[in-house]
């Protein structure tokens, strides 16, 4: 199940995550809780949301400690990183 809060998707599999992929304003940022550059970036976004300044953009937001089988598709060797389609 897809866990959201508005343009903020919080991805818990690659199935969800693919749903996602190509869709046009969609920003796709895996991160770690372990990371602090992390922490940081998904702090920002969770606060960009929350103040409604992501309108009309979509950000899925992918723990990869969570769901590594992610990670490996999508050959993640280092977080954060972002896949963004616009």
């Amino acid at each position: 199940m897809v866990m959201t809060d508005g343009n903020l998707i919080y991805a818990k599999s690659v199935e969800e995550i693919e749903q996602y992929i190509g869709k046009p304003k969609t920003s796709i940022i895996f991160h770690s809780k372990l990371c602090g550059v992390c922490k940081l970036l998904v702090g920002e976004i969770e606060k960009f949301a929350r103040d409604g300044k992501l309108e009309g953009n979509t950000f899925v937001l992918v723990d990869v400690d969570k769901v590594p089988e992610a990670a490996k598709k999508y050959n993640i060797t280092a977080v954060p990183y972002a896949i963004a389609e616009y």
